[in-house]
């Protein structure tokens, strides 16, 4: 992956979405959600870090689903590293109020082994983005252990998505929707906020 696309790719994805239009539609079928990815400076955290969050519209205040994330560039793709916050309801509502951001420290983050995100360059433009191989990110559902299958198509202004989780010894499929992708739209980019301290050729330390 050259450093354009890089750049391209990150800076397509630093902003909050939502699915509005989707909503409006098939209200009845998927929920009314807001994603953000936004980009941090800390001490101790060289390089590329991004921050997220997941919320419903109506409670984006208290998202269901957080995370922090180091960005690498490698030869053919863009690595993502997943990592948890020590405690997420410290940070919740950072995508909106990011010196929330100042808690947080490198040394008590969770990482999530398994569960790195890599986007491809694709020839038509914008990005593929699927989780790493090895069927290793672990998620519990229902009171069972089941791994997480993710794919993303990232293009201008718009990120779609598709979760559902997996039986670790069949591969059965046990939740989540194969047959309709979540599609959120920019409302608001946060590209402005990249500055030349975002490195993603820097390694995770």
């Amino acid at each position: 992956m050259t450093d354009t696309q890089a750049r391209q790719c990150i800076q397509l994805m630093v902003g909050s979405f939502r699915n509005d239009r989707q909503f409006a539609t098939h209200s009845t079928e998927v929920s009314h959600i807001q994603l953000a990815f936004r980009p941090f400076n800390a001490p101790g955290f060289d390089g590329c870090w991004l921050y997220s969050e997941q919320a419903y519209t109506f409670d984006l205040w208290r998202p269901y689903r957080q995370g922090v994330h180091h960005v690498t560039q490698l030869s053919d793709r863009l690595r993502i590293d997943n990592f948890s916050p020590p405690d997420p309801l410290f940070v919740a509502g950072a995508s909106h109020e990011p010196s929330l951001l100042k808690t947080l420290e490198r040394s008590k983050l969770t990482a999530r082994p398994g569960c790195a995100m890599e986007f491809f360059p694709k020839d038509t433009g914008g990005f593929r983005g699927q989780l790493e191989e090895g069927c290793r990110c672990m998620v519990p559902r229902d009171g069972q252990l089941t791994y997480l299958v993710s794919e993303v198509l990232l293009e201008e202004g718009l990120w779609r998505s598709r979760d559902f989780g997996c039986d670790p010894k069949s591969h059965e499929q046990r939740w989540g929707l194969t047959d309709r992708q979540f599609e959120f739209e920019l409302i608001e980019s946060f590209a402005h906020e990249l500055t030349h301290s975002f490195d993603p050729a820097k390694p995770l330390p």
